[in-house]
């Protein structure tokens, strides 16, 4: 046994434990003799006593499109990243394929940024074009 280990006499303490008998506070334990607090349970959470609660006070406000998790924006100096034909139909599932996008995505901004030295290129349902991609890629 090592005693450079042993912890000092009165180093720690033991918890408090009332209620437990006379001597510690008994009986009653701090609580007072009646009512709601010195019953066990408690009150619900948030009630404020017949009062209109906050929650209920402050108005709601906000929304958050699922839609908004599921679409990516990609620039179109990122799909030089491709290597396609001219011909080559641009879709969501195309993009997926070259890890330009996550496997969950459903739809696809692409947006003006970077070199945009790009060949006219067609894309598919679900890919949304900025206005200086148009006009870049001369789409009306």
């Amino acid at each position: 046994m090592l005693y450079t280990e042993l912890k000092s006499p009165g180093s720690t303490k033991s918890r408090l434990r009332i209620c437990r008998g006379q001597g510690r506070r008994g009986k009653t334990g701090g609580r007072g003799m009646k009512g709601q607090k010195a019953r066990s349970g408690g009150a619900k959470r948030n009630f404020c006593g017949g009062q209109t609660p906050l929650f209920r006070q402050i108005p709601k406000m906000g929304f958050r499109s699922r839609k908004e998790y599921v679409t990516e924006s990609v620039r179109l100096s990122e799909l030089r990243l491709l290597k396609v034909d001219k011909d080559t139909l641009v879709t969501v599932d195309l993009l997926k394929e070259k890890n330009i996008i996550r496997k969950q995505t459903k739809y696809v901004k692409v947006f003006l940024s970077g070199d945009s030295q790009l060949a006219s290129l067609t894309f598919g349902e679900g890919i949304t074009l900025s206005k200086g991609v148009k006009q870049t890629l001369g789409i009306a």
